[in-house]
């Protein structure tokens, strides 16, 4: 079989033709379309990553519904006065109640702050261990809310169920309506 030499030109048109086909248009589509395909892998991979936690957003949204409720619920809470008198009956009546001995309770200065205004207190009194903790608990149930910010217990004598000697920073909170006039 012979090829006449238009058949030969013929076919190196069209092998010339399907070489720069694959090799300008097919061939860098081809590679376009891989980084496409990783880059969509990479989108998927990401929006996964984005739904897991759009899913702990929930958790928390209702994490905080629940903390909202315990507050409201809370029996704690912040005057709108100092009411430092009241406050120092109360917490001598407790130590009284719970016959500690050598009571000392010392007030220190209103710390005004721009929403609320703190009021620091500094006990110190003996006791047995289970008056101490009975105090504590009374304190911790208070109506108005009190934070203890130190509790050190040393005893007084190496012998169990002896006295011991208590410190204890606490301060409490009111947030006046008018923060000029923090009473």
């Amino acid at each position: 079989m012979r090829f006449e030499r238009d058949q030969v030109r013929t076919l190196m048109i069209f092998a010339v033709l399907g070489a720069v086909f694959a090799l300008g248009l097919w061939l860098p589509m081809h590679y376009r379309g891989g980084s496409l395909r990783q880059r969509v892998e990479e989108a998927q991979r990401q929006i996964a990553g984005d739904r897991a936690r759009a899913a702990s957003l929930d958790e928390l949204d209702q994490e905080i519904a629940q903390l909202k409720a315990a507050l409201n619920n809370s029996p704690g809470q912040v005057p709108q006065t100092g009411e430092l008198a009241n406050l120092l009956r109360r917490v001598s009546n407790l130590m009284h109640a719970q016959d500690l001995k050598e009571q000392q309770v010392v007030t220190q200065s209103v710390t005004q702050g721009q929403d609320f205004s703190i009021i620091p207190l500094s006990l110190e009194f003996k006791g047995t261990f289970t008056q101490v903790a009975r105090f504590v608990r009374e304190v911790e149930t208070m109506e108005r809310l009190i934070r203890v910010t130190r509790l050190e217990v040393r005893g007084v004598n190496k012998e169990p169920g002896g006295p011991v000697s208590v410190g204890v920073d606490l301060c409490t909170f009111f947030a006046p309506d008018n923060p000029e006039d923090p009473r």
